[in-house]
């Protein structure tokens, strides 16, 4: 299941917020920059972290979420 839609004024502390409820069961899922339906690749910026009646919101994914990332990558190629 995809959702997109208009951004809107992020609250909650949160980085992201998005005119789009993905219901019950979404937190978690992957937040994704330059999607492609197609392909199914895009950059991940976020994940869904809560919801109201009508706007998901999703967390910042900084510095250390990359360096985790690149940690990742390179224990899987060893």
């Amino acid at each position: 299941m995809t959702c997109s839609g208009a951004s809107a004024a992020p609250t909650y502390g949160m980085k992201y917020a998005l005119l789009c409820d993905m219901g019950g069961g979404s937190s978690g899922g992957p937040w994704f920059q330059g999607f492609n339906k197609i392909t199914g690749t895009g950059y991940q910026i976020s994940t869904h972290a809560l919801r109201n009646s009508t706007t998901s919101y999703g967390s910042y994914f900084g510095p250390e979420a990359l360096k985790t990332f690149r940690a990742a990558e390179a224990a899987e190629a060893a």
